[in-house]
């Protein structure tokens, strides 16, 4: 689940931000944001967190890409249909009853391994030799899922990621990192 952070923490340029990538289709996906250089043979997949395209989520690939020199793909998994921030923190009644209709529809992360390898496949296709994923909260889930064959994956970072599960880790046939919050279960997260 979401952590207030990701609706509280204010973009790093909260007006007037000009993206320095295009949105194109993608795989079997109508949607990715992809921005940076794709000569260079290095692609990262950032699976954002429920909200989907947030301010943050695109000025962190345009930062990520310019950084690592390498192109940086926001694949557009839940296709539209975010969770709503006025959901999070779901602690009332009705915010938890729309929070978990809109997971039982939408949030399966199992759900999502399929469209992400077809981005995937696209990038090798397109010249890709080596692809990250990194994924925020729900989309850590996504990725550490997605790095549990040995699919062309290179490496894969959850960054607070929601849903921890030990037993993930020990699946996950690729290099690794899980960063965690002050949110996450540690009990979960030193696996």
């Amino acid at each position: 689940m979401s952590s207030e952070a990701c609706c509280s923490i204010p973009p790093v340029v909260s007006e007037g931000y000009e993206k320095k990538g295009e949105f194109i289709s993608l795989g079997n996906l109508e949607k990715a944001y992809v921005t940076g250089p794709k000569e260079t043979g290095r692609a990262i997949v950032i699976v954002y967190d429920v909200i989907g395209y947030s301010s943050q989520a695109i000025q962190g690939a345009d930062i990520l890409a310019l950084s690592a020199k390498a192109q940086v793909i926001v694949p557009d998994l839940l296709q539209g249909d975010f969770a709503d921030h006025s959901w999070i923190p779901p602690d009332t009644p009705e915010k938890l009853q729309r929070w978990q209709r809109w997971y039982a529809e939408r949030g399966n992360p199992l759900t999502y391994l399929e469209p992400l390898a077809s981005v995937a496949d696209t990038l090798r296709n397109g010249g890709a030799q080596k692809i990250g994923l990194v994924g925020f909260c729900w989309g850590g889930k996504v990725a550490t899922l997605a790095g549990t064959e040995a699919n062309g994956i290179s490496a894969v970072v959850a960054v607070h990621p929601g849903m921890v599960d030990p037993n993930d880790a020990t699946a996950v046939a690729v290099p690794f990192a899980l960063y965690d919050s002050k949110d996450e279960d540690k009990d979960a997260a030193s696996c």
